[in-house]
């Protein structure tokens, strides 16, 4: 019952995200109902941060117009009640993650961890320079 709970949750979160996403990566102006489709993506993220980093890595993987995503990113993260959020959501990573925060950036920028299927251990070099970090 829990994984269920999970699923759902992370299919929400997920769902957020990509509203968030076709928000940003257009060629047209940025909407008035664009802040509030950040903020709700934020909660999402503050709420759950693990899910929210995979979920973000996700989402980056299909931008179709990475100038246009980029520079409306930017626009959106003027507005001071989204700054804020944004800040909290930053604080709270470096809370929760503080020696792991940068291999699990690693991770999901390469795309070692996926939520929806298992993929085969690292070895060798990385599987080492993981677990000296992690020892830190």
């Amino acid at each position: 019952m829990k994984t269920l709970k999970v699923l759902n949750l992370y299919s929400q979160i997920s769902a957020n995200a990509k509203i968030l996403r076709a928000e940003l990566d257009t060629t047209n102006l940025l909407s008035d109902s664009a802040g509030s489709k950040m903020l709700t993506h934020l909660r999402d993220c503050i709420d759950n941060p693990a899910m929210g980093m995979l979920v973000r890595s996700e989402q980056k993987k299909s931008i179709n117009y990475p100038g246009f995503y980029e520079a409306h990113l930017k626009q959106i993260l003027k507005d001071p009640k989204v700054k804020k959020a944004n800040d909290v959501f930053e604080r709270k990573l470096v809370f929760y993650y503080p020696r792991t925060l940068a291999i699990r950036n690693y991770m999901l920028d390469n795309k070692n961890v996926v939520f929806n299927y298992v993929k085969k251990k690292s070895d060798g070099i990385m599987r080492k320079l993981f677990k000296f970090f992690i020892s830190i």
